[in-house]
């Protein structure tokens, strides 16, 4: 207790010796800080509400009623691929969506990015994509809000509506493909195999994968259904400019007075 006492004193010392100092490095770090600030930018948010699919909600309740088993779902997988590298490799071949979303100016990103210019801009999307979409879970309804975040509201609602269909458009297209194989398979396994029972649960199951096939075929959103329409927020949202301004100067000032007592004590 002693020493800690001892300690904090030395420490009231030191900064009352070197008060000067601290106070210009408080003060350049408020500067900078309300500098650094300028560069943070208002968004507008676009929101999406969507639910699964019917079939998909009745794949769900087969399963519980056989053992009641969580099972990943097509609404769950479009829900991860919303912000998913294979999305943003789609969306990385928009000219749109590349001029208004692009890697950190950085010498080292600037250099990669003249390098390997296209594994570059799908790194820069779906970072923006982590960091500006958010999904929230609509209370005891099973439906789940997108939001989208950028600077141009326009924009915001383009990109919303292109992921959506994209994470959607990937999802249909893996199943149409396992669709089609399943079909090859039972319509293979019904010319070889010539047992009535057999034949009874083959057909029954062509007939499910042709259901399936009819349901790929419609042009109309597979995996997730929409709610509501995207709306996009009238006014841009922005963090605490106040906050930010002073938890960076209490940080920075901080650590530079610190440094700066070490090294004259340490002299």
């Amino acid at each position: 207790m002693y020493s800690k006492q001892l300690d904090i004193e030395s420490i009231l010392k030191s900064v009352h010796k070197y008060i000067k100092q601290i106070t210009v490095i408080i003060i350049i770090c408020f500067l900078f800080s309300c500098l650094a600030s300028t560069f943070i930018t208002n968004k507008y948010s676009a929101s999406l509400v969507v639910a699964p699919a019917l079939h998909d909600l009745k794949a769900k309740d087969k399963q519980k009623e056989e053992d009641d088993s969580e099972i990943t779902t097509d609404f769950d997988k479009f829900l991860y691929l919303l912000t998913s590298n294979n999305v943003a490799k789609e969306l990385a071949k928009d000219t749109n969506v590349n001029k208004r979303i692009k890697p950190s100016m950085s010498l080292s990103s600037f250099i990669l990015y003249g390098k390997l210019k296209n594994s570059n801009k799908v790194e820069a999307i779906q970072k923006y994509l982590n960091d500006n979409v958010s999904i929230i879970d609509i209370k005891d309804s099973g439906m789940k809000k997108i939001i989208l975040k950028h600077a141009n509201d326009e924009f915001a609602k383009q990109l919303l509506a292109k992921i959506y269909l994209q994470a959607d458009a990937l999802i249909k297209a893996k199943e149409t493909e396992k669709n089609e194989k399943e079909i090859i398979f039972i319509q293979d396994s019904l010319q070889k195999d010539s047992l009535s029972g057999n034949r009874e649960m083959f057909i029954q199951l062509l007939q499910h994968q042709l259901q399936i096939k009819s349901m790929l075929s419609v042009d109309l959103p597979y995996s997730a259904d929409v709610v509501e329409e995207i709306n996009v927020s009238s006014n841009p949202s922005s963090p605490s400019i106040l906050l930010i301004v002073l938890l960076t100067t209490v940080l920075l000032s901080g650590m530079f007075s610190f440094l700066l007592i070490y090294t004259k004590e340490n002299k």
